[in-house]
């Protein structure tokens, strides 16, 4: 039994693949640059490559948690600033696409995409037929090309065919899909959305394929301090009652539009006081 039992345990430390980590990445890089560009994620937390494996969890997710792109980041600093250990944003950027590049190479992530795209299914005719129409200044943008292509490698990783993509279908696909992920496929769907007008384009898509159940309806509530803010002026520039007796109904409108966004109006709701040569009116 303890023989039996000392084999099983090294079979199945066998079949347990070794974590990827940071290291790993490193040695499968053959460029020297790209080498250069790796180790400078070790000097970035000061510790060996070998124990940056992703926190347990997903490399790639790992790393773009610590280093976001720059379209994230915003105006903000960049990882390190306070160590000055980016020379510009450009600098960055260009460090990050190729590590991140990678790490996708070493997860296998590029790889498989590439499988995807040669397989033969629903999308190989309507990618075909969308770079066709994108030639020559063609009515299809290039940049929608690049876009349906991107959503087709998700869906065809999810076994979906541009025939499934129904009402019943692609919610629950978008809803499983990280925010960034999902804002990217709905933009690829209106896309789709717009140029079915095209009957060649829309000979590969469901007879009901429409996008407008992809925008939710925005109605978005108006608190009743602006409300009362709001409804001011336009009771001052409207309601017969409100206007002066003398200097006409037209100065009186400007001299609302004015003054109307004052504390006071903003505060009661009303009409501000209206200065004449004759004294206050309200």
């Amino acid at each position: 039994m303890g023989l039996f039992s000392s084999a099983s345990q090294a079979a199945t430390a066998v079949a347990v693949p070794a974590p990827k980590t940071m290291q790993t990445v490193f040695d499968e890089a053959d460029d020297a640059t790209e080498r250069n560009r790796i180790a400078r994620v070790g000097e970035f937390f000061a510790v060996p490559l070998s124990i940056l494996d992703g926190d347990g969890g997903d490399l790639l997710i790992w790393f773009d948690t610590h280093f976001q792109p720059l379209k994230q980041i915003g105006a903000g600093p960049l990882p390190g600033s306070d160590r000055q250990f980016w020379k510009s944003t450009s600098s960055y950027a260009k460090w990050r696409e190729v590590v991140r590049r990678r790490i996708k190479t070493t997860l296998g992530m590029i790889a498989a995409k590439k499988a995807l795209r040669e397989r033969v299914d629903g999308w190989t005719p309507l990618l075909a037929l969308l770079e066709e129409l994108s030639k020559d200044h063609g009515p299809v943008h290039p940049a929608t090309v690049g876009s349906v292509q991107t959503f087709s490698d998700r869906a065809r990783a999810a076994g979906i065919d541009p025939m499934d993509m129904t009402p019943y279908i692609v919610p629950a696909f978008l809803d499983g899909m990280p925010a960034h992920e999902n804002a990217a496929s709905t933009r690829a769907l209106r896309a789709l959305g717009r140029y079915r007008i095209f009957p060649q384009i829309a000979e590969f898509l469901p007879e009901d394929f429409d996008t407008d159940y992809l925008i939710p309806p925005a109605r978005t509530p108006v608190p009743e301090a602006r409300g009362r803010w709001c409804r001011g002026p336009l009771a001052c520039a409207s309601t017969p009652s409100d206007r002066p007796n003398r200097g006409g109904d037209s100065s009186h409108r400007t001299y609302c539009r004015r003054f109307s966004h004052t504390p006071a109006a903003r505060c009661s709701g009303s009409a501000p006081e209206v200065r004449s040569k004759r004294g206050v009116q309200k």
